[in-house]
């Protein structure tokens, strides 16, 4: 099982983000200025991993998303994450 490291990160390159961008959040519809890239306020937007895993930099993976729909979706994620992780052990422990 691969584990992911939060400062391991990878980021999309402009082009990838550039053929994502609408000028939208993809989840609330909020309008976005593509120089408010960033996590400093509720303005601002970041491109989203949608599966989480962010080694997959691959086109249908980036979701633009304005900053607080994209802290709410990495918070599931990471919570996703740690249930699956706990659920794959919990199995492993009942099936040895």
């Amino acid at each position: 099982m691969e584990r992911f490291v939060e400062n391991e990160r990878n980021e999309f390159t402009d082009e990838t983000v550039g053929n994502a961008w609408n000028g939208c959040c993809q989840n609330c519809g909020k309008k976005l200025k593509w120089e408010n890239r960033g996590r400093d306020n509720d303005n601002n937007w970041e491109a989203h991993h949608k599966d989480g895993n962010p080694k997959n930099d691959k086109q249908e993976n980036c979701q633009i998303l304005c900053w607080p729909c994209h802290e709410k979706t990495f918070n599931k994620s990471v919570s996703e994450r740690v249930y699956e992780i706990f659920r794959k052990t919990l199995n492993k422990d009942i099936i040895s």
